[in-house]
């Protein structure tokens, strides 16, 4: 016959702040059932709208180059885990940045001849944000 253990519980601390957030991210929404509900009815009502509303029939005699690259670009990278998507963020930063300033260049291509081109420090700043925050690559 076992005798259960009575002592301390042993809870292995957590120095990464954000594994613990992430923790706790995790707990809340694990143990709230209202929250859960409540976001998987928003996502499909959002789901529902976006496809009544926005259903373009777009063949594959209407696909670019452009948006064939972006799509499969797109589909590359969610084939990475997350973790080498993390790792890739810098990268992408610079992407964006360097994306951007190449669609400067392009809109009046003789400029580049008669004085330096660049991105203001907070322009450059709202890309990286927007590939950090929000995982959007313009």
């Amino acid at each position: 016959m076992s005798i259960p253990y009575k002592g301390p519980k042993f809870t292995p601390k957590i120095e990464d702040p954000i594994e613990q957030a992430r923790q706790q991210i995790e707990q809340v929404f694990r143990d709230n059932l209202l929250l859960i509900a409540l976001l998987l009815i928003l996502f499909g009502l959002g789901l529902g709208l976006a496809d009544r509303y926005g259903r373009q029939h777009h063949g594959v005699h209407n696909l670019t180059l452009r948006m064939a690259l972006i799509i499969g670009s797109f589909q590359a990278l969610a084939l990475l885990p997350a973790t080498d998507r993390r790792a890739q963020k810098p990268g992408l930063m610079m992407a964006s940045i360097y994306r951007t300033l190449l669609r400067e260049i392009a809109a009046d291509p003789l400029l580049v001849l008669t004085q330096r081109v660049s991105l203001t420090p907070l322009r450059k700043f709202w890309l990286a944000w927007k590939v950090q925050a929000l995982g959007i690559l313009s």
